[in-house]
Protein backbone atom coordinates (compact mmCIF):
# COMPACT_ATOMS: atom_id res chain seq x y z
CA UNK A 1 0.00 0.00 0.00
CA UNK A 2 1.00 3.64 -0.40
CA UNK A 3 -1.29 6.23 1.18
CA UNK A 4 -0.87 10.00 1.33
CA UNK A 5 -0.65 11.29 4.91
CA UNK A 6 -0.27 14.80 6.31
CA UNK A 7 1.27 15.74 9.65
CA UNK A 8 0.03 18.91 11.34
CA UNK A 9 0.60 20.94 14.49
CA UNK A 10 0.06 24.41 15.93
CA UNK A 11 1.41 25.86 12.68
CA UNK A 12 -1.75 24.72 10.88
CA UNK A 13 -4.19 26.70 13.02
CA UNK A 14 -7.22 27.49 10.86
CA UNK A 15 -6.53 24.87 8.21
CA UNK A 16 -9.38 23.67 6.00
CA UNK A 17 -10.14 20.24 7.44
CA UNK A 18 -12.51 19.34 4.64
CA UNK A 19 -9.66 19.86 2.17
CA UNK A 20 -7.59 17.34 4.14
CA UNK A 21 -10.48 14.85 4.23
CA UNK A 22 -10.90 15.15 0.47
CA UNK A 23 -7.28 14.09 -0.10
CA UNK A 24 -6.47 11.44 2.50
CA UNK A 25 -7.62 9.09 5.25
CA UNK A 26 -4.36 9.49 7.18
CA UNK A 27 -3.04 12.27 9.40
CA UNK A 28 -0.45 12.48 12.20
CA UNK A 29 -0.94 15.16 14.86
CA UNK A 30 1.70 16.79 17.00
CA UNK A 31 0.59 16.13 20.57
CA UNK A 32 3.24 18.39 22.08
CA UNK A 33 6.88 19.20 22.68
CA UNK A 34 9.15 18.96 25.73
CA UNK A 35 6.47 18.86 28.47
CA UNK A 36 4.01 21.21 26.70
CA UNK A 37 0.80 20.19 24.95
CA UNK A 38 0.34 21.42 21.38
CA UNK A 39 -2.30 24.14 21.59
CA UNK A 40 -4.05 22.86 18.44
CA UNK A 41 -4.16 19.17 19.35
CA UNK A 42 -7.76 19.19 20.59
CA UNK A 43 -8.95 21.20 17.62
CA UNK A 44 -7.17 19.05 15.04
CA UNK A 45 -8.29 15.83 16.71
CA UNK A 46 -11.96 16.86 16.95
CA UNK A 47 -12.09 17.99 13.34
CA UNK A 48 -10.33 14.94 11.90
CA UNK A 49 -12.13 12.18 13.79
CA UNK A 50 -12.90 9.32 11.45
CA UNK A 51 -9.54 9.45 9.72
CA UNK A 52 -6.72 7.10 10.66
CA UNK A 53 -4.83 9.29 13.13
CA UNK A 54 -1.41 9.04 14.73
CA UNK A 55 0.45 11.39 17.07
CA UNK A 56 4.02 12.51 17.70
CA UNK A 57 5.99 14.24 20.44
CA UNK A 58 8.83 16.63 19.62
CA UNK A 59 11.61 15.96 22.09
CA UNK A 60 14.06 18.30 23.79
CA UNK A 61 15.19 15.69 26.31
CA UNK A 62 18.78 15.90 27.52
CA UNK A 63 18.77 12.58 29.39
CA UNK A 64 16.83 9.30 29.54
CA UNK A 65 14.99 10.54 32.63
CA UNK A 66 13.84 13.70 30.82
CA UNK A 67 12.75 11.48 27.92
CA UNK A 68 10.61 9.44 30.29
CA UNK A 69 9.01 12.60 31.65
CA UNK A 70 8.20 13.73 28.10
CA UNK A 71 6.69 10.33 27.32
CA UNK A 72 4.50 10.46 30.44
CA UNK A 73 3.27 13.89 29.37
CA UNK A 74 2.57 12.51 25.89
CA UNK A 75 0.38 9.81 27.40
CA UNK A 76 -1.37 12.36 29.59
CA UNK A 77 -2.41 14.65 26.73
CA UNK A 78 -3.69 11.82 24.50
CA UNK A 79 -5.69 10.10 27.22
CA UNK A 80 -9.13 9.14 25.97
CA UNK A 81 -8.24 9.59 22.31
CA UNK A 82 -8.19 6.84 19.70
CA UNK A 83 -5.21 6.41 17.39
CA UNK A 84 -5.04 3.79 14.66
CA UNK A 85 -1.52 4.86 13.65
CA UNK A 86 1.63 4.72 15.85
CA UNK A 87 2.73 7.14 18.54
CA UNK A 88 6.09 8.61 17.54
CA UNK A 89 9.06 10.19 19.26
CA UNK A 90 10.33 13.04 17.07
CA UNK A 91 14.08 13.25 17.64
CA UNK A 92 15.83 15.92 15.60
CA UNK A 93 16.28 19.06 17.69
CA UNK A 94 19.74 20.71 17.32
CA UNK A 95 19.96 21.16 21.10
CA UNK A 96 20.25 17.37 21.40
CA UNK A 97 22.73 16.71 18.62
CA UNK A 98 25.82 17.10 20.82
CA UNK A 99 24.71 14.68 23.54
CA UNK A 100 26.47 11.78 21.91
CA UNK A 101 25.23 8.60 20.29
CA UNK A 102 24.98 6.49 23.45
CA UNK A 103 22.94 9.10 25.34
CA UNK A 104 20.64 9.69 22.38
CA UNK A 105 20.11 5.95 21.91
CA UNK A 106 19.24 5.70 25.61
CA UNK A 107 16.76 8.60 25.21
CA UNK A 108 14.99 6.77 22.38
CA UNK A 109 14.81 3.54 24.40
CA UNK A 110 13.59 5.27 27.57
CA UNK A 111 10.84 7.11 25.71
CA UNK A 112 9.85 3.97 23.82
CA UNK A 113 9.64 1.85 26.96
CA UNK A 114 7.13 4.23 28.53
CA UNK A 115 4.94 4.29 25.42
CA UNK A 116 5.09 0.53 24.86
CA UNK A 117 4.49 -0.27 28.53
CA UNK A 118 1.31 1.82 28.27
CA UNK A 119 0.05 -0.46 25.47
CA UNK A 120 0.74 1.66 22.39
CA UNK A 121 2.46 0.97 19.10
CA UNK A 122 5.66 3.03 19.24
CA UNK A 123 7.77 4.44 16.44
CA UNK A 124 10.60 6.92 15.91
CA UNK A 125 10.69 9.93 13.60
CA UNK A 126 14.04 11.29 12.43
CA UNK A 127 15.60 12.72 9.33
CA UNK A 128 18.05 10.67 7.33
CA UNK A 129 21.11 12.48 8.69
CA UNK A 130 20.13 11.80 12.30
CA UNK A 131 19.38 8.17 11.44
CA UNK A 132 22.77 7.61 9.83
CA UNK A 133 25.11 9.93 11.73
CA UNK A 134 23.70 11.17 15.05
CA UNK A 135 21.94 8.15 16.56
CA UNK A 136 22.37 4.40 16.00
CA UNK A 137 19.54 4.40 13.49
CA UNK A 138 20.13 1.00 11.90
CA UNK A 139 20.49 -0.68 15.31
CA UNK A 140 17.44 1.04 16.82
CA UNK A 141 15.52 0.27 13.63
CA UNK A 142 15.78 -3.45 14.44
CA UNK A 143 13.47 -2.87 17.42
CA UNK A 144 11.47 0.21 16.53
CA UNK A 145 9.35 1.14 13.56
CA UNK A 146 10.55 4.23 11.69
CA UNK A 147 9.06 7.38 10.19
CA UNK A 148 11.85 8.81 8.06
CA UNK A 149 12.16 12.36 6.75
CA UNK A 150 13.90 12.65 3.40
CA UNK A 151 12.61 15.55 1.32
CA UNK A 152 13.21 14.21 -2.15
CA UNK A 153 11.53 12.73 -5.18
CA UNK A 154 13.47 9.53 -4.48
CA UNK A 155 12.63 7.24 -1.58
CA UNK A 156 15.45 6.76 0.97
CA UNK A 157 17.55 3.59 0.99
CA UNK A 158 18.95 1.62 3.91
CA UNK A 159 16.03 2.30 6.26
CA UNK A 160 13.18 -0.05 7.13
CA UNK A 161 10.40 2.53 7.39
CA UNK A 162 6.64 2.46 7.47
CA UNK A 163 6.20 6.17 6.76
CA UNK A 164 8.28 8.41 4.50
CA UNK A 165 8.00 12.20 4.85
CA UNK A 166 8.82 13.30 1.33
CA UNK A 167 8.20 17.06 1.49
CA UNK A 168 7.70 19.97 3.85
CA UNK A 169 6.01 22.06 1.17
CA UNK A 170 2.85 20.30 0.05
CA UNK A 171 0.70 23.33 -0.77
CA UNK A 172 -1.84 22.36 -3.39
CA UNK A 173 -4.72 23.73 -1.31
CA UNK A 174 -3.28 26.91 0.10
CA UNK A 175 -1.36 25.72 3.17
CA UNK A 176 2.25 24.66 3.51
CA UNK A 177 2.16 21.12 4.89
CA UNK A 178 4.47 18.22 5.58
CA UNK A 179 3.35 15.30 3.45
CA UNK A 180 4.14 11.62 3.78
CA UNK A 181 3.48 8.21 2.31
CA UNK A 182 2.28 5.42 4.61
CA UNK A 183 3.34 1.95 3.48
CA UNK A 184 2.03 -0.32 6.27
CA UNK A 185 -1.57 -1.16 7.09
CA UNK A 186 -1.20 0.19 10.62
CA UNK A 187 -4.90 0.11 11.56
CA UNK A 188 -4.99 -3.65 10.97
CA UNK A 189 -1.54 -4.28 12.49
CA UNK A 190 -2.36 -2.31 15.64
CA UNK A 191 -5.82 -3.82 16.15
CA UNK A 192 -4.61 -7.38 15.60
CA UNK A 193 -1.84 -6.78 18.14
CA UNK A 194 -4.35 -5.43 20.68
CA UNK A 195 -2.54 -2.09 20.96
CA UNK A 196 -3.54 1.58 21.28
CA UNK A 197 -6.54 0.79 23.50
CA UNK A 198 -8.85 0.52 20.53
CA UNK A 199 -11.17 -1.84 22.39
CA UNK A 200 -13.99 -3.20 20.27
CA UNK A 201 -13.45 -0.92 17.32
CA UNK A 202 -14.44 -2.67 14.14
CA UNK A 203 -11.47 -2.98 11.77
CA UNK A 204 -13.27 -1.66 8.74
CA UNK A 205 -11.51 0.56 6.25
CA UNK A 206 -12.34 4.24 6.29
CA UNK A 207 -13.88 5.16 2.93
CA UNK A 208 -12.65 8.17 1.04
CA UNK A 209 -15.07 10.91 2.10
CA UNK A 210 -17.36 12.34 -0.52
CA UNK A 211 -17.89 16.09 -0.18
CA UNK A 212 -21.44 17.31 0.04
CA UNK A 213 -22.68 18.86 -3.19
CA UNK A 214 -21.83 22.53 -3.11
CA UNK A 215 -21.79 25.53 -5.37
CA UNK A 216 -18.75 26.86 -3.54
CA UNK A 217 -15.65 27.65 -5.50
CA UNK A 218 -12.46 25.67 -4.96
CA UNK A 219 -8.73 26.36 -4.94
CA UNK A 220 -7.24 26.32 -8.41
CA UNK A 221 -10.49 27.31 -10.14
CA UNK A 222 -10.42 30.07 -12.78
CA UNK A 223 -13.14 32.64 -12.21
CA UNK A 224 -14.46 35.93 -13.51
CA UNK A 225 -14.19 38.64 -10.84
CA UNK A 226 -16.29 41.75 -10.33
CA UNK A 227 -16.10 44.51 -7.73
CA UNK A 228 -13.32 45.39 -5.32
CA UNK A 229 -10.65 43.10 -3.83
CA UNK A 230 -9.20 43.93 -0.39
CA UNK A 231 -5.95 43.21 1.42
CA UNK A 232 -7.48 40.80 3.93
CA UNK A 233 -10.42 38.43 4.03
CA UNK A 234 -12.30 40.44 6.64
CA UNK A 235 -12.46 43.52 4.43
CA UNK A 236 -9.66 45.34 6.21
CA UNK A 237 -6.74 47.09 4.61
CA UNK A 238 -6.82 49.00 1.40
CA UNK A 239 -8.51 48.06 -1.84
CA UNK A 240 -6.09 46.19 -4.08
CA UNK A 241 -7.97 46.27 -7.40
CA UNK A 242 -11.38 46.64 -9.00
CA UNK A 243 -12.84 44.31 -11.60
CA UNK A 244 -15.65 44.56 -14.12
CA UNK A 245 -16.87 40.97 -14.21
CA UNK A 246 -16.39 40.73 -17.97
CA UNK A 247 -15.69 37.13 -19.11
CA UNK A 248 -14.22 38.52 -22.33
CA UNK A 249 -11.70 40.71 -20.54
CA UNK A 250 -8.56 38.75 -19.49
CA UNK A 251 -7.87 41.27 -16.71
CA UNK A 252 -11.11 40.16 -14.99
CA UNK A 253 -10.16 36.45 -15.01
CA UNK A 254 -8.20 35.17 -12.02
CA UNK A 255 -7.37 31.98 -10.06
CA UNK A 256 -8.57 31.15 -6.56
CA UNK A 257 -5.45 30.39 -4.54
CA UNK A 258 -6.66 30.28 -0.91
CA UNK A 259 -9.93 30.04 0.99
CA UNK A 260 -10.77 31.32 4.48
CA UNK A 261 -14.23 29.76 4.86
CA UNK A 262 -15.26 31.70 7.98
CA UNK A 263 -14.46 35.14 6.62
CA UNK A 264 -16.91 37.48 4.86
CA UNK A 265 -14.54 37.69 1.90
CA UNK A 266 -13.35 34.07 1.84
CA UNK A 267 -11.74 33.80 -1.61
CA UNK A 268 -8.19 34.87 -2.37
CA UNK A 269 -7.47 35.58 -6.04
CA UNK A 270 -4.21 35.72 -7.98
CA UNK A 271 -3.01 36.13 -11.53
CA UNK A 272 -1.30 32.73 -11.29
CA UNK A 273 -2.60 29.52 -9.79
CA UNK A 274 -0.45 29.57 -6.63
CA UNK A 275 -0.14 31.88 -3.65
CA UNK A 276 2.44 34.57 -4.22
CA UNK A 277 1.94 34.62 -7.97
CA UNK A 278 0.86 38.25 -8.40
CA UNK A 279 -1.68 38.11 -5.56
CA UNK A 280 -4.71 40.35 -5.98
CA UNK A 281 -6.49 40.14 -2.63
CA UNK A 282 -9.74 38.80 -1.16
CA UNK A 283 -13.29 38.85 -2.54
CA UNK A 284 -16.77 37.67 -1.57
CA UNK A 285 -18.56 34.74 -3.18
CA UNK A 286 -21.06 36.94 -5.00
CA UNK A 287 -18.17 38.67 -6.80
CA UNK A 288 -17.20 35.46 -8.60
CA UNK A 289 -18.64 33.64 -11.60
CA UNK A 290 -17.51 30.39 -13.14
CA UNK A 291 -16.04 30.50 -16.59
Amino acid sequence: MKELCFDISTWQDGINYQAIRERTNYCILRAGFSTTKDNQLENHYANLLGLNLGAYWYSYAQSPEEARQEAYKFLEVIEGKKFTLPLYLDIEDPSMAGLGRSTLDAIVKAFGEVIEDAGYYFGVYSNLNWYRNIISGSELNKKYDWWIACWSDSAPNGVDYGVWQFTSDYNTFGWRLDANYVYYDYPTIIREAGLNHLGGDTPTPTPTPTPEPSDDFHIGERVVVSGVATEDSYGGGSETAKYGGNPNDPSDIKFITAINPDAPRPYHISVGNTLGNEDRGWVAKDQLKRI
